[in-house]
């Protein structure tokens, strides 16, 4: 496994290598991008905000979603997820041979004026696929980029079906979205971004445009949710857990297993939520504008921000309850959850008393998968 591990990193590098040649010949295409908006965050969470323009010739390529100009500068800002700097080409790069010899093949390039690229690294994960693309939307529409431009996005959006029902919702459905299997995409002039707007202008905005309606105010729903004991990162006494939950009124339910109207109809209308960490969480900002009481559970290794984020700036109360993590790799380990630590989270949700009682540390700035 190192061995392999290895060999793709070296391939990587010298991907990279390649690339950074090409863009020492072709350096006059930096000259050709133009910043539209640009910010630098001051937070934790560092790096720059920004929506950029490519007026020339460029491609996207179809695999990781990089733009490449038509000489071979490859634009690596293009692919950094929201709220998580970090350098593309680390996790995934495309090959140059590749790239040439598709530009030169009849039916591998889909042609457009212009195009907004709408696409990251994680991109197939519910979470990134709100916070990480439709998020950039609201920024593109605030600097006023036409909403008739074509949107590209990944080959996965083509395939999920999470995705085809909520590009298929209210507004977004009537927006031309290009999904290409193993074309590249051809415009000369591309907008990309990097956002980091706040959870509840960028998400917010997203739940306008599919058109949720409004939230119930008097609901008492009660709702665990979980992840299937057959994935990773799931509670291993769950049936303990959720026979007590059970007991103080919540329905268990996995969200890989409903629809995605489903999700938001359930989520929009809960009031107090036990949610193992997972991507499924996302669908509180259904409930924007009403109260919403939630505990995050996770193994005690494993933990990120980005739920206490939007819960503290959607108006949501917000705690954590660590377990016992059983091993394996910090992300996807199993865990065990302590039944009276659990008991008294009960209760300090019911009486409106989670608030300033976050346990244990919070030990990742990772985005949630």
């Amino acid at each position: 496994m190192r061995e392999k591990h290895f060999l793709q990193r070296c391939l990587k590098l010298s991907r990279k290598i390649g690339w950074e040649s090409l863009a020492i010949v072709h350096r006059s295409d930096r000259a050709r991008v133009t910043t539209l908006h640009e910010r630098t965050l001051t937070d934790i969470r560092g790096g720059e905000e920004f929506v950029r323009r490519y007026d020339g010739k460029a491609y996207i390529e179809p695999e990781h979603g990089y733009v490449i100009t038509d000489g071979g500068l490859l634009i690596e800002s293009a692919l950094v997820p929201s709220y998580y700097p970090t350098n593309p080409w680390r996790h995934v790069m495309p090959c140059p041979f590749k790239f040439f010899r598709a530009k030169k093949t009849p039916g591998r390039v889909i042609h457009r004026p212009e195009v907004i690229h709408l696409r990251s690294l994680w991109e197939w994960n519910l979470w990134h696929f709100y916070a990480d693309v439709l998020g950039n939307l609201n920024l593109l529409e605030e600097l006023g980029v036409d909403k008739n431009t074509p949107i590209v996005l990944g080959p996965y959006a083509g395939e999920l079906s999470f995705v085809k029902q909520i590009l298929s919702s209210g507004a977004l459905a009537g927006r031309e979205w290009i999904i290409p299997t193993d074309q590249y995409v051809c415009a000369d002039r591309v907008y990309y971004v990097r956002q980091s707007q706040p959870y509840n202008k960028s998400l917010g905005y997203i739940v306008r445009q599919i058109g949720v309606p409004p939230p119930a105010a008097d609901t008492d729903r009660r709702v665990f949710l979980y992840r299937p004991v057959t994935g990773s990162r799931h509670i291993i006494n769950q049936v303990e857990v959720e026979a007590l939950l059970a007991r103080r009124g919540f329905r268990g339910v996995d969200a890989s297993k409903m629809t995605i109207a489903d999700q938001i109809e359930m989520l929009s209308n809960t009031r107090y939520l036990f949610a193992v960490h997972g991507a499924g969480i996302t669908n509180i900002m259904y409930r924007m504008g009403r109260p919403l009481s939630l505990v995050e559970l996770h193994p005690s290794n494993y933990m990120t921000e980005s739920y206490m984020d939007m819960c503290r700036q959607m108006g949501f109360s917000y705690n954590t309850l660590p377990g016992a993590p059983e091993g394996g790799t910090a992300q996807n380990t199993n865990f065990t959850v302590d039944v009276g630590a659990l008991e008294a989270k009960i209760d300090a949700m019911l009486a409106g008393d989670l608030e300033g009682r976050i346990e244990g540390p919070l030990v990742s700035r990772l985005p949630p998968t």
